[in-house]
């Protein structure tokens, strides 16, 4: 019987979503049919099964990317819920990418400063600290929202340590060899950047992709972010991937230094 495989992508937005995305269709020599977004805050229409059925003599293998997307909430989701009649007999993978708060939440306060807006496509700060918080849970398997087969991805450790990368195609594809095509792209949905647009083109990996934090780190709204629990799950997601032990010094300082509770504003 011919086997067709889905895989389910989950990640919140300025993440790191496209880079990985476009990283992933061009080394892991599987021919990927990608739907971008099939159910996103901005998106003015949302994908069902039937626009996405084939037959199951068909071997096939498709992508399909989710951003912002509570985890309580899959039942809602007519690709994910639905996706027994997309391939009928398809086998079904789920990945979950992370990428540290610091820089998520910073990448995302840039994108908005820059057009003037506070939520992004709709989504509160206080939505997005909570996505944050409920992806990392499910990251460490505090929470079971997919099941045990869940891929993980995570987005700092996979930007620093090739080596990273080539177990994760080998576990994932069984690629034996990865050849790190289009690392150094920006890629150009989702506008590029929030810092550079696409002026790193080419040269992607020279990007602070790990120091954005940096430029809100006098900011007191930004810092009303970091709660307890996005502290505690930082440090057991990204503890020895990069010095988030300084970063954690850094805002905690600064938190002491200004008087800022752990609420902000958002």
């Amino acid at each position: 019987m011919v086997t067709s495989t889905i895989y389910h992508f989950f990640g919140l937005s300025r993440s790191g979503n496209h880079p990985i995305l476009n990283w992933i269709i061009q080394n892991s020599g599987q021919a990927f049919l990608f739907h971008n977004d099939v159910y996103a805050p901005n998106m003015s229409r949302i994908l069902v099964p039937s626009e996405l059925r084939h037959d199951d003599d068909q071997d096939i293998s498709m992508i399909l990317s989710y951003e912002d997307r509570p985890l309580d909430a899959l039942h809602l989701l007519p690709t994910y819920a639905g996706r027994d009649e997309i391939v009928p007999n398809a086998l079904h993978r789920t990945i979950l990418l992370l990428r540290d708060p610091f820089n998520t939440f910073a990448s995302r306060k840039k994108y908005l400063d820059q057009r003037g807006k506070l939520t992004f496509h709709g989504v509160s700060w206080n939505e997005t600290k909570e996505l944050w918080r409920v992806y990392a849970q499910e990251y460490m398997r505090e929470t079971r929202y997919f099941d045990d087969n869940l891929i993980l991805i995570n987005y700092n450790q996979w930007f620093l340590d090739k080596r990273y990368r080539d177990n994760w195609l080998y576990a994932v594809f069984g690629q034996t060899q990865n050849h790190d095509i289009g690392i150094e792209r920006v890629s150009l949905v989702g506008e590029g950047s929030s810092y550079d647009g696409t002026a790193f083109e080419g040269r992607a990996n020279e990007m602070d992709t790990l120091g954005r934090w940096q430029s809100y780190i006098h900011d007191p709204d930004f810092l009303g972010l970091f709660d307890n629990d996005t502290l505690r799950l930082s440090l057991e997601v990204f503890g020895g991937v990069f010095d988030v032990e300084f970063v954690l010094k850094e805002i905690q300082s600064e938190k002491d230094r200004s008087g800022i509770s752990p609420e902000s504003k958002y």
